[in-house]
Parts: structure tokens; C-alpha cells; sequence
């Protein structure tokens, strides 16, 4: 107990008694903090880990332009606030993710649709299996070009 910087005393009858203050200090300790952007696993932070995703998927986005798309809107017509939604479709259905506007938006160069599509159920477990199965398409595509040769 001292280790914890506690200084107990006992009474007559055995009992330990502890001041309030060391006892709001002992919550304080196993209290998490709260989750935030800068909360770090001890190499990234989830602000840039965010950022990452961002930067990774427009990369993806930007090679299957024909196949992505982009909206302010949820289906139903609403929306997070100063968020939008950013999808594409892949050949195991639609992925998606949401992003802040800024500084985001203008980083996704697809078609800008009024309305997103209607929300297939898919998880975010999903949506990676289906990213993946992009990569699928693109093998095709080198082994093709490979064959002309």
C-alpha cells in the first residue's frame, strides 16, 4: 500500500482506515482515459491512423474511379455532421467509409452522387473483404497485359 503512496492506519478494533483523498487518487488510477484522436497504441495515434485509411483508400478510389463514388447524403437523405460517405463497388458488393469533409473531400475523385446508395448491411470486417477483392481484378488485369506480349 505505501508503494501506491497510501498511509493507512489501524483503529482499535483492526480497521484500516484510508483518507478520501487517497482513495479518489486510487480511482483516478484504474479510471481509463477517455478514447481519443490522440490516443496512441504507442506507435500511431488514431488521428493518424484515420488519416492513413483516408490517404490509402483514395489511392484506391483513384484507380477504380469507374467504380466509385462519393455523397453528402446517406441514402435516406441524412448525414453525420461535416461528414460524407465515399464508396465503391467492388465485385463482392459495395465498401464504404465515412471522412470528414475537410480536409477530405477533394482527396476522392469520383462521381459525386446526389444520394449514397442504399446501406447493404455490410460490416467493416466486410467492407476490407471486399477491398481485397480488388486486388483480384488487377491480377487479372497484369496477367491480360502480360498475355499480349
Amino acid at each position: 500500500m505505501y508503494a501506491l503512496g497510501l498511509h493507512p492506519s489501524r483503529d482499535v478494533g483492526g480497521i484500516v482506515n484510508v483518507y478520501i483523498d487517497e482513495v479518489r487518487e486510487l480511482v483516478r488510477l484504474i479510471e481509463p482515459e477517455p478514447v481519443t484522436g490522440s490516443t496512441s497504441d504507442g506507435y500511431h495515434t488514431f488521428d493518424e491512423l484515420y488519416h492513413h485509411r483516408a490517404v490509402l483508400f483514395s489511392v484506391i478510389v483513384t484507380m477504380f474511379r469507374g467504380l466509385s463514388w462519393k455523397s453528402l447524403h446517406h441514402h435516406d437523405g441524412t448525414m453525420y455532421d461535416g461528414m460524407f460517405i465515399v464508396g465503391i463497388d467492388t465485385p463482392a458488393g459495395p465498401a464504404t467509409y465515412h471522412y470528414d469533409v475537410e480536409p477530405y473531400w477533394d482527396m476522392f475523385p469520383c462521381r459525386v452522387l446526389d444520394r449514397a446508395p442504399e446501406w447493404d448491411g455490410h460490416t467493416p470486417d466486410d467492407a476490407i473483404e471486399r477491398i481485397g477483392t480488388l486486388r483480384d481484378l488487377l491480377q487479372a488485369e497484369v496477367k491480360e497485359e502480360g498475355s499480349e506480349k
